[in-house]
């Protein structure tokens, strides 16, 4: 059976690849907005494939790079031509919303994470620690219970010791009263 922070860990790694699939979303959306508002006769350079691998570390390595050069102010002006004063400050508000929205994601995400590794260390250490308990607790048992069977050995070879010696009287008894027996029939 898992254990709750394994299943806790993999529920926020599904939540992050959800995340990192939702973004890749929008910056597809991003860059066809973009490639919709310039002239088709100029080609696109940094144009990525429309089609998108499903796996998470696919779309971080294709996306990655076109993801952080879209986000740094210099590739910006280095590859796009400069907008009209009402589409910057169109495009100047959609993007300090989506940089808040990400930043506000990643702040989340990040508190998360802490708050996570925080309890797994706690975990951890709770482990060390009942784990560093129960062996003590073994071992005292153990030291517990050999003190007890060296007692019980000693008490078993004392009973032993005089069973024997009783077995010995008796034994010696018998054979007097089997003399004094053997003297009566001598004598009637």
């Amino acid at each position: 059976m898992a254990s709750p922070l394994y299943i806790e860990f993999w529920r926020f790694r599904m939540l992050n690849l959800a995340l990192v699939d939702k973004l890749a979303d929008y910056e597809d959306e991003l860059r066809q907005l973009k490639s919709s508002n310039k002239p088709t006769s100029e080609p696109n350079i940094n144009a990525q494939p429309t089609s998108r691998p499903t796996s998470a570390t696919g779309i971080q390595r294709i996306h990655l790079q076109s993801r952080i050069s879209h986000l740094l102010p210099s590739n910006r002006r280095a590859t796009s031509q400069p907008p009209s004063s009402a589409q910057a400050d169109q495009t100047s508000h959609t993007n300090n919303r989506e940089n808040a929205e990400l930043l506000t994601m990643l702040t989340r995400e990040q508190s998360l994470r802490q708050a996570a590794e925080s309890r797994v260390s706690q975990t951890n250490e709770e482990l060390e620690e009942l784990s560093a308990q129960l062996f003590t607790e073994a071992n005292e048992m153990v030291a517990t219970e050999r003190k007890a069977r060296a007692k019980l050995e000693e008490r078993v070879a004392v009973l032993e010791r005089r069973d024997k010696e009783k077995r010995t009287r008796l034994e010696g008894l018998e054979s007097r009263l089997g003399r004094i027996e053997r003297v009566r029939e001598m004598l009637k």
